[in-house]
């Protein structure tokens, strides 16, 4: 269950996450305001064969009156027969939103025709649960598959977290603009797990939105997507020795908002670039 734990962050880092400064911003230097809407975001992975990067995947944003109303992911591969790669529309999503433009519900449709809803609860402005209900094909009901609730405070953020019937708990803690610092993880019986240690650079991270209005449904990694700066490190250790360790370089405009970030860390070396409205 722990590899389980570790393959899902993992993922979730390498899709989202922070980069190493490369312009004039100091360390202490005042974050700069969310001016900008992610319009694109490309996935390229690293290949030993061809000796470059390739491709992999391409996901569009597309907003309604200032909020994201649809996502449509691609990929990218070889058919039978053909030479060049192939793009493919894999996910597709759709938001919805109460009077409060708080996100009420997030519908993933999936090549293939499987179905993923994910509702929200609130305590206020804060989410305070998701559930995701799985659709796999005509004539069947959604089944409950994942669950989290969280309980928030200023400080900390604790998130208790049921992924396919495997129970965790995550406790956050943050540093003075409110990104995750760390995360601490305990199974259900309290046994410790393991320990994520996030630094980050000072520039505004493309997928951060407020805690009601979000890029992506996968609140069950929160920090990657409710931290207002990019990653630069991210550590597991379950013991006193890192067991995993990714860093991220980034490239920033003249505004400061990154346009790449390469990761240098397993499974492979990954960039993402940035496009913005």
């Amino acid at each position: 269950m722990q590899s389980q734990h570790l393959t899902i962050s993992l993922l979730l880092v390498l899709m989202i996450s922070g980069l190493f400064v490369q312009c004039s911003y100091h360390d202490d230097a005042v974050i700069p305001p969310k001016t900008k809407l992610l319009a694109e975001v490309d996935v390229f992975i690293w290949s030993a064969d061809s000796n470059k990067f390739l491709l992999s995947s391409k996901t569009q944003f597309l907003y309604f009156n200032g909020l994201l109303n649809e996502k449509y992911t691609y990929s990218y591969g070889f058919v039978a027969g053909q030479k060049l790669p192939t793009e493919y529309l894999v996910l597709y999503e759709t938001y919805r939103y109460d009077q409060f433009n708080r996100v009420l519900k997030v519908d993933d449709y999936y090549f293939g025709g499987t179905l993923a809803e994910y509702r929200f609860g609130y305590n206020g402005d804060q989410v305070a649960s998701v559930s995701q209900y799985n659709f796999a094909a005509p004539g069947q009901t959604f089944s409950l598959v994942d669950s989290a609730n969280f309980t928030i405070t200023a400080q900390s953020k604790i998130t208790q977290t049921s992924i396919s019937g495997y129970v965790t708990k995550s406790v956050y803690a943050y540093d003075s603009h409110h990104n995750a610092s760390s995360i601490t993880v305990y199974n259900n019986s309290g046994d410790f797990i393991d320990e994520e240690i996030l630094s980050y650079d000072n520039h505004p991270n493309p997928y951060y939105r407020p805690a009601n209005n979000f890029l992506s449904p996968s609140y069950f990694d929160l920090e990657y997507f409710d931290s207002p700066n990019n990653i630069t490190t991210y550590i597991i250790k379950n013991g006193a020795n890192p067991e995993y360790t990714v860093t991220y370089v980034y490239e920033y405009d003249s505004d400061g908002y990154p346009t790449t970030s390469t990761s240098n860390g397993e499974p492979s070396q990954v960039k993402e670039v940035f496009k913005y409205y």
